[in-house]
């Protein structure tokens, strides 16, 4: 599944979009990704776009070794950290609530899903910006 992200170093937030069909080993791939990028920090809260993906290959099982797998990176994240999840169409709303229930007793991540793009941007601690504005959506 294809996905972009940006690190706002002075914002101290990671903006990650998928788009197209979510797999978990995507997901795998991203975090491992940015765990390694240079701009890399700890203390960046991120700002996770689902709106785009068109379709989940993904289930219960798949999802919890994906976060499992994330698990060693985020060793190193502060408990609490912000992690906003944007999700407005239904079930890629409830496919981000999964993660979230999955993660909550796994990861050290505050998560929070939302359907509100002005909502997801103003949570993360950008709030004069667009997720477009910040990193344009590839289209696949």
């Amino acid at each position: 599944m294809p996905y972009d992200y940006r690190i706002l170093p002075e914002e101290q937030v990671v903006v990650v979009r998928f788009y197209g069909t979510f797999t978990a080993s995507a997901g795998i791939e991203w975090t491992r990704d940015y765990f390694a990028d240079p701009d890399f920090c700890p203390e960046q809260r991120h700002l996770v776009d689902w709106e785009h993906v068109s379709t989940f290959d993904a289930d219960y099982a798949s999802v919890s070794a994906l976060v499992r797998n994330s698990q060693p990176g985020y060793s190193v994240v502060p408990k609490g950290l912000l992690c906003v999840m944007h999700a407005p169409q239904d079930l890629n709303f409830g496919m981000a609530r999964m993660y979230q229930q999955v993660a909550d007793t796994v990861l050290p991540l505050q998560i929070e899903v939302t359907r509100s793009e002005t909502e997801a941007v103003e949570r993360a601690g950008i709030p004069d910006k667009t997720l477009e504005g910040v990193l344009p959506l590839r289209r696949a």
